[in-house]
C-alpha cells in the first residue's frame, strides 16, 4: 500500500492579513463616531432630564412658598434650615433640596439656633457642602464628583464659610444656574454676621434695581412679575465652563460650592458689560472668550435651558444674541421670535 500524503492547508498570505485588518480599521473608524453621537444623544437627554427636576422643583417652591427662591445672601454663606426661605443666606439649589428628595440633606446644617452661628450648624455645614449630587451635573462634562474649591481663597487662608466649616478635600459644584435676567451683579461675600443678614443693612448689599431674571441676591419673584410670559422667559439652565476649568476650581463662576449665597456660581445671565449678547462658546474655548457670567453647555453645538413655564428646550448656538438677551429679561415688554 503506497503511503498517504496529507496536502498543505491553505493559509493567508501577509498582503491578504494586512488587507483584512485595514478593512477593520476603516469600519471602527465609521463606527466611532456614531457610537459617540449616540452616547452623547444620552447625555444631552439626562441633562434635559436634571433641567427638568430643577424646574419643576422651583415651580412646587413657588407653589407652597408664592415666590421662586432668591439667590441668597452671598458666596460666604451656604444654607441654613433654621431660617426662614425668604431670609435664606444660601442659594437657590440649597433652596430647592426638599424638592428634590433631598430633604435630610437640606437640614444637615440645622442647630435650631437660627440668629448665630454654632460649631453644630458648621459641621453641619461640611456635609452639606461635601454632597455632591447627580441632578446637579451634565454627564457630557464631568462626572458626579467633589471638585475643588477656590485654590486662591485657600491660599490666603480665607476661611471657607461663615456659617460652615472644611471644603478643603472638594465641594458639591453645579454646571447649571438660575437665571439672572439681562444685567450681572457685581456679587460679593454678603455679610460679615447673621444680625447685617438678617436686617438686610449694611454695604454688602448690592443695587438689585437692575436685575431682570428670575433669581438674585434676597429676590422674590412671583409668576405675576413675569410680564413677558413664562414661556418667552428663561428660568434655568446650562451655565457656560471653560474645558479647561472642568476640574480645578480656578474658574470664577465654579470656585464655590453649589449650595453656596448669591455668585455667578449659581446665576447666569444673558447680557453683562463683561458677558456681551453672546450665549455659550464652543466648549473647547478659553481664556477672556469664556464669559463667565453667560449660560452655556459642554455639548457640541447646542446648550439646554428651562423656561418659566416649566418646559425645557434645547437651543442652538447659533440663537440670535438679541433673542438670547430678551429671553433673559422677565418684562422688558418686547415680544421674540424663539422658532429654534
Amino acid at each position: 500500500m503506497r503511503p498517504r500524503t496529507r496536502s498543505p492547508r491553505p493559509g493567508f498570505t501577509l498582503i491578504e492579513l494586512l488587507v483584512v485588518m485595514a478593512i477593520i480599521a476603516i469600519l471602527i473608524g465609521l463606527l466611532l463616531p456614531a457610537v459617540q453621537k449616540v452616547r452623547e444623544a444620552a447625555s444631552r437627554a439626562k441633562c434635559q432630564n436634571n433641567i427638568k427636576q430643577l424646574a419643576l422643583a422651583m415651580h412646587n417652591y413657588h407653589q407652597t412658598i408664592g415666590s421662586f427662591p432668591s439667590g441668597g445672601w452671598g458666596y460666604r454663606w451656604v444654607g441654613d434650615p433654621d431660617l426662614s426661605k425668604k431670609d435664606q443666606p444660601g442659594s437657590w439649589i440649597y433652596t430647592m433640596l426638599p424638592y428634590v428628595e433631598q430633604d435630610n440633606l437640606h437640614k444637615a446644617p440645622a442647630d435650631g439656633q437660627p440668629n448665630t452661628i454654632t460649631a453644630a450648624q458648621k459641621a453641619g455645614g461640611k456635609q452639606l457642602v461635601s454632597t455632591p449630587l447627580q441632578v446637579l451635573h451634565c454627564p457630557t462634562r464631568r462626572a458626579v464628583a467633589l471638585y475643588p474649591f477656590d485654590p486662591d481663597q485657600l491660599t490666603n487662608g480665607t476661611d471657607f464659610a461663615y456659617n460652615a466649616s472644611g471644603g478643603t478635600g472638594g465641594v458639591a459644584k453645579t454646571d447649571y444656574a438660575a437665571n439672572g435676567g439681562t444685567y450681572a451683579v457685581n456679587w460679593g461675600g454678603g455679610p460679615s454676621s447673621v444680625t447685617s443678614g438678617l436686617s438686610g443693612t449694611g454695604s454688602w448689599l448690592k443695587d438689585m434695581s437692575k436685575t431682570t431674571g428670575i433669581v438674585a441676591q434676597r429676590s422674590n419673584i412671583r409668576i405675576p412679575d413675569i410680564k413677558d410670559g413664562t414661556s418667552n422667559t428663561y428660568l434655568l439652565g446650562e451655565k457656560v465652563l471653560a474645558i479647561d476649568h472642568y476640574d480645578d476650581g480656578k474658574a470664577p463662576n465654579d470656585d464655590q460650592t453649589a449650595y453656596s449665597g448669591d455668585s455667578e456660581d449659581t446665576i447666569a445671565c444673558t447680557y453683562n458689560d463683561n458677558a456681551s449678547p453672546a450665549t455659550a462658546l464652543p466648549p473647547q474655548q478659553d481664556g477672556p472668550s469664556v464669559k463667565s457670567f453667560a449660560f452655556g453647555s459642554a455639548h457640541p453645538s447646542v446648550f439646554n435651558m428651562a423656561f418659566a413655564d416649566g418646559s425645557v428646550r434645547t437651543v442652538p448656538y447659533s440663537i440670535s444674541p438679541d433673542v438670547h438677551r430678551l429671553l433673559g429679561s422677565r418684562a422688558d415688554g418686547k415680544t421674540v421670535n424663539i422658532d429654534f
